[in-house]
């Protein structure tokens, strides 16, 4: 004969047996847990976002350009108006056209990418880039696509690039180079003239030699 009295304590209360395991992993957890914390906050704690998975800072690139002080609202106005008659033309491509400090223009392209940007140690002369990727790459290649490897890292490649919106680049470099990583940071394009410059004068002395 059915039960039709149990009691919802009853039901909810765990089996005898079961018991002992279940404060054992009670107890197991509340030991991973630092004092005062809660369960979430001791996941929260072990999991730390890489800076490179943050999301833009920016939405829209005018917009944080404007408020740095680097175009005027009327500037980037005048640019927006224009840029449909410039098929191709990007913002970035106008604004590099005007009197602009060239490294605080690169940098917010980077905070609006939530990307790295990236000053070129030129004192380094051709070390400053990855010599042998850069042949590997091509320097034609490198010039066209604005985009040349710094070094390695921890396994991948760190590419400087002077944009962000090429958006063929990185699986294109990943097939040249074979890499299975690939860290974008953005650069000056002085910076990554001016190494390559010093890598193709490196390649004609070693030639002469």
């Amino acid at each position: 004969m059915a039960r039709s009295d149990w009691d919802l304590d009853d039901l909810l209360q765990p089996h005898s047996a079961d018991a002992p395991a279940c404060e054992a992993e009670q107890r197991e957890r509340e030991e991973r847990q630092q004092p005062g914390q809660t369960e979430d906050a001791a996941l929260t704690a072990v999991y730390i976002p890489d800076e490179e998975d943050a999301p833009p800072l920016a939405a829209d690139l005018g917009q944080l350009l404007v408020a740095k002080g680097l175009l005027s609202q009327a500037q980037l106005t005048e640019i927006q108006q224009a840029l449909p008659q410039s098929p191709g033309k990007t913002l970035l491509d106008a604004v590099r056209s005007l009197d602009v400090d060239e490294a605080a223009l690169h940098a917010a392209v980077a905070e609006h990418e939530g990307l790295p940007f990236e000053t070129l140690d030129l004192s380094r002369g051709p070390d400053v880039l990855d010599g042998q990727l850069v042949q590997r790459l091509t320097p034609a290649f490198c010039k066209e696509r604005e985009a040349a490897p710094l070094r390695k890292e921890q396994g991948r490649v760190v590419l400087g690039v002077t944009r962000a919106d090429d958006v063929l680049l990185v699986d294109e470099v990943r097939r040249r180079l074979g890499a299975s990583s690939v860290k974008l940071v953005i650069v000056t394009p002085s910076d990554l003239r001016a190494a390559l410059e010093f890598y193709g004068a490196a390649e004609d002395e070693v030639r002469e030699d």
